[in-house]
């Protein structure tokens, strides 16, 4: 089985989960005869992927609307946009950089409650703390500079926090 240098990450992975065999072609039971198979990025559980392959059968229609929600999406997922892979970590200053650096779109985009807790607060607080020592950014696969990326997210943090009622 031939395999691929995977980026900066320097991981050998299978060729068949790069595009020789196009996840949209596959169903649920094919999906077994490829040990190696690397999942795509955002699929997590198998309801996902059945909704992707629902969606390949029956897409929505490319409309106006349509336009408008890809063009907001595209607008905040460009540029410094964290993928959250984890090469970054650990962190020698114990940052949840996976879910740091998304914070913007974690705030806006999920079930804000899980990040407004006194853990989280804390976490977020580490980033006071970064060493600058340069791991997560030599590790990134996307070459971000996680540094700056997270200072930008602690900041937005904040002025999200100072927003909300006070109870």
């Amino acid at each position: 089985m031939e395999k691929i240098r995977l980026g900066r990450t320097g991981l050998m992975v299978s060729r068949s989960g790069f595009g020789a065999i196009p996840i949209q072609r596959l169903d649920k039971n094919d999906a077994g005869r490829f040990n190696t198979l690397v999942p795509i990025w955002g699929i997590q559980f198998e309801r996902e992927l059945d909704e992707f392959i629902a969606l390949e059968k029956n897409p929505p229609p490319l409309d106006d609307a349509m336009r408008r929600v890809i063009a907001t999406d595209r607008a905040e997922l460009a540029g410094d946009f964290c993928r959250g892979c984890g090469y970054c970590l650990p962190c020698p200053a114990g940052i949840p950089i996976s879910q740091a650096a998304r914070m913007f779109l974690l705030l806006r985009r999920t079930l804000v409650s899980r990040f407004l807790t006194d853990e989280w607060k804390r976490d977020m607080a580490k980033i006071r703390e970064c060493q600058e020592c340069g791991h997560c950014r030599e590790q990134c696969p996307y070459e971000l500079d996680t540094p700056a990326l997270l200072k930008m997210m602690l900041a937005d943090y904040e002025e999200f926090l100072e927003k909300l009622p006070q109870s």
